[in-house]
């Protein structure tokens, strides 16, 4: 009986250091242009890019999903076409871009972004949620403000 227990001891043991590491999950968000315009044509609207760190070296996957108050969430594609996305979007990687007009509420005057990352793998799921701030400012410039 005591080899027993103490096989089964040992075999949770190994269980518990190898199958429950949780990674650290580091998000940020930025955008690669200070301010916007919907007057510029070089973008299609505010350029929101989410960066994820992830401390494993274990295969996982990540989703990120973006939901704005006011105005919508667009895709640009590599074939140049823009795609409304309306106020909710899932995606795994790549930049998304805000734009302040939205059909039923007309022009918006600033927005509250909620980003949600989710990161899961063998034996673990962590989530991250950061919130930003989109206001226009005097000039008429749309400006990010990442938030906490």
């Amino acid at each position: 009986m005591n080899k027993k227990f103490l096989v089964l001891a040992t075999v949770l043991l190994i269980i518990v250091m190898t199958g429950c590491s949780i990674p650290e999950v580091k998000v940020e968000v930025s955008s690669s242009i200070e301010f916007y315009s919907p007057v510029m044509s070089s973008v299609p609207g505010l350029p929101i890019n989410v960066n994820v760190e992830v401390s494993i070296n274990e295969p996982y996957d990540i989703s990120i999903e973006m939901k704005t108050d006011n105005g919508t969430i667009l895709e640009w594609g590599s074939d140049m076409k823009v795609n409304d996305m309306g106020q909710s979007v899932i995606y795994h990687d790549g930049t998304r871009y805000w734009s302040p007009f939205d059909e039923e509420l007309g022009i918006a005057q600033s927005a509250e972004i909620e980003v949600k990352v989710t990161v899961k793998g063998t034996g673990f799921k962590t989530i991250v949620r950061q919130n930003i701030h989109i206001s226009k400012n005097s000039d008429d410039m749309y400006i990010l403000d990442p938030g906490d």
